[in-house]
């Protein structure tokens, strides 16, 4: 095969094994950590923006940003696989800043509720809404 159809296979067999944990209530899987890693050279691959692009986003990224579980009182689920999360992000962000405009929303969406007392989850998107913003700063101020 092509390297071009290799790299989509793997983005669609990848993005649909850490898909699952986006809806889910159980602790993510040991590998899901590596597997964004994975994901993260690939996207560091990426060439012109695609719609493919904006769907891994739209479909694998921002679900997983969903789960509200907690391994104990004071470590949610997302702590979990965050860094490598949010380097994904990060990555994509700088390749087409306008996608901060399909992100926000959404990110702003999984936010605990206040009955929820999950603030470690709450500094994390915090953290993450920082970076992500810092990669769009050049972008709209040139």
């Amino acid at each position: 095969r092509e390297l071009p159809e290799a790299r989509a296979l793997l983005r669609r067999r990848v993005g649909g094994a850490i898909s699952q944990q986006g809806n889910s209530t159980r602790p993510p899987p040991p590998g899901l950590r590596v597997l964004l890693e994975v994901l993260a050279s690939i996207i560091s691959g990426f060439g012109e923006p695609q719609h493919a692009h904006r769907m891994l986003l739209t479909e694998v990224l921002i679900p997983l940003h969903k789960p509200t579980g907690r391994l104990d009182e004071t470590t949610p689920y997302l702590s979990l696989y965050h860094e490598p999360l949010v380097h994904c992000l990060v990555l994509l962000l700088r390749r087409e800043p306008r996608l901060i405009l399909s992100l926000l929303p959404p990110l702003v969406q999984s936010w605990p509720l206040p009955r929820e007392g999950n603030s470690a989850k709450e500094v994390l998107l915090l953290h993450e809404l920082e970076q992500l913003l810092e990669q769009c700063t050049s972008e709209y101020h040139a």
